[in-house]
């Protein structure tokens, strides 16, 4: 069964893999564009100590759980295993066990976390409900004509 966000009526998945080509082709141009401006003008990133490439990817093992969170979320959705909400608290949770394995989360920081939640879900309420009423408003003036 495909989730299917409720404003857009479209699968979560397919809009998750649709967004694959111009997330990769983004992350390539900022790549081209750190290049041409350090180019140009060399002051704006200085160079770095070289590191091995054991040490390269050795840095590589702090990056584990993020990528076992990712590909659990997208693969749950892309698979059909859970639903786009189901996705949300699994990576939320997630998020929280990594956060106290690797004894980074305090109260303090579990408590704004929270509240940055709370207004982050604020603000996406606020422009749906915007999008609901404008396009209400487009139907009510499509149909006076």
């Amino acid at each position: 069964m495909a989730t299917r966000w409720s404003i857009t009526e479209q699968d979560i998945a397919k809009l998750f893999a649709a967004g694959l080509v111009p997330g990769i082709l983004t992350v390539v141009l900022y790549f081209l564009v750190v290049r041409c401006v350090t180019t140009l003008w060399p002051e704006a990133g200085p160079p770095a100590d070289r590191a091995s490439w054991a040490k390269r990817f050795g840095s590589l093992r702090r990056t584990f759980g993020v990528l076992v969170l990712f590909l659990l979320i997208i693969g749950g959705l892309f698979f059909g295993v859970f639903t786009a909400t189901e996705a949300g608290g699994i990576g939320a949770v997630g998020a929280l066990c990594f956060a106290l394995l690797r004894k980074k989360m305090s109260i303090r920081a579990f408590v704004g976390s929270l509240f940055e939640a709370a207004e982050t879900t604020a603000m996406i309420f606020a422009v749906a409900f915007g999008a609901l009423v404008l396009n209400q408003f487009i139907n009510l003036v499509r149909h006076a004509n």
